[in-house]
C-alpha cells in the first residue's frame, strides 16, 4: 500500500506541476501579446507626425532666408570693398603727384 500512495502522491505533485506550468504558459503568452500589441501601435500620432512636418518646412525656409541674406551682405561688402580700394588708389595717386611736386620745389632750391 505504501507504494501505491507514493503513486497517488507523485501523480498529484505532477498534475500541481502541470497546471502551474499551463497557468504560467498562460501569463506569459498574454505578456508577450501585451507587448507585441504595443509594438504595433505607430510612434507617432497623425497630429505629431504633421506638426513635424510643418515645423521642418518653417525651419527649411528660415535657413534658406538666412544663407540669402548672408549672401547679399557679401555682396555688398565685397562693393564697399571695390569702392575703398578706388579711393584708396585716387588717395595714393595725389601722395604721388604731391610728393613728386615736393621734390621738384626741393630740388630748385
Amino acid at each position: 500500500m505504501t507504494d501505491q500512495n507514493k503513486c497517488l502522491k507523485h501523480d498529484q505533485e505532477i498534475k500541481e506541476i502541470r497546471t502551474e506550468f499551463s497557468s504560467f504558459k498562460t501569463n506569459v503568452n498574454d505578456k508577450l501579446e501585451d507587448i507585441m500589441e504595443k509594438l504595433r501601435e505607430p510612434i507617432f500620432t497623425d497630429k505629431q507626425i504633421f506638426s513635424l512636418i510643418l515645423s521642418l518646412i518653417v525651419y527649411l525656409v528660415l535657413s534658406v532666408n538666412y544663407i540669402n541674406g548672408i549672401s547679399a551682405r557679401s555682396l555688398k561688402n565685397s562693393e564697399n570693398i571695390e569702392k575703398t580700394i578706388a579711393t584708396d588708389e585716387k588717395i595714393l595717386t595725389l601722395l604721388r603727384e604731391v610728393r613728386e611736386d615736393v621734390a621738384s620745389i626741393k630740388g630748385t632750391k
